[in-house]
């Protein structure tokens, strides 16, 4: 199965994150392709991904002179996995560690039963560690939010730990994403959703980041707020 699975990471910033991630999911993973996704960090992310590529080569970096957002990233990769590769299976997952690769096994083993393959913090079994409690109170209201607008029968709308069968990534970039921030996690699954797509939910053990900063800021919270009522109007489930 890794040989037919591309892992996107998109990165800015995570000069002190990226070189263990990667190889720990190359090691683990063998096979695996992994795109790495670097928005021109200043700190120098790139540069560390370009010096593992002797010794790991799977891994592709795409490298883009601006920082352009979260879903810019992800889009242009989808476009380079779908373009460029054979990959049926497309993983998305952050730079920081709050992603355990020990668990890109176990999403991996319940995507051919679905089409979209969610590593959960919110189902039985799941787990968030090492996060201020007022963070975990306002991912938990928020995804109660979205639930309550979007009406999904899915707990982690906000998970970034995700698997995606290639149909149904290509059918929901056929439909168009607008989400720039982190809305673009849940604007994913909505149209999933809305194209008839299945979901099964992985429980996962979240950590707060290892380094680094956050990218969170109040452009995106507001977007977040917003982003489910365009949803509903604009593509209502089937």
């Amino acid at each position: 199965m890794f040989e037919n699975t591309t892992v996107v990471i998109p990165t800015y910033n995570e000069r002190r994150n990226i070189a263990m991630l990667v190889s720990a999911i190359s090691e683990r993973h063998r096979g695996i392709h992994i795109i790495v996704v670097d928005d021109n960090s200043p700190d120098g992310t790139a540069a560390i991904v370009e010096s593992l590529q002797d010794d790991v080569p799977n891994v592709t970096l795409l490298k883009r002179p601006h920082k352009e957002g979260l879903a810019s990233a992800y889009m242009d990769a989808f476009q380079e996995v779908l373009g460029g590769t054979d990959a049926e299976y497309i993983v998305t997952m952050d730079a920081d560690w709050s992603h355990d690769p020990r668990d890109v096994q176990k999403l991996l083993e319940k995507a051919p039963h679905c089409d979209v393959a969610v590593g959960s913090r919110y189902v039985s079994g799941g787990v968030t560690e090492n996060r201020y409690w007022l963070r975990r109170v306002g991912s938990a209201c928020g995804n109660a939010y979205l639930r309550s607008i979007l009406r999904m029968p899915i707990m982690d709308l906000t998970a970034g730990f995700v698997v995606y069968k290639r149909r149904v990534l290509e059918t929901i970039l056929g439909k168009g994403v607008r989400s720039i921030g982190y809305a673009f996690q849940f604007e994913m699954k909505y149209l999933a959703y809305a194209s008839g797509a299945t979901f099964i939910e992985v429980p996962i053990t979240f950590r707060e980041r290892a380094a680094g900063q956050s990218k969170l800021n109040k452009r995106i919270i507001m977007e977040a707020v917003i982003a489910p009522w365009r949803l509903r109007l604009v593509v209502p489930p089937q």
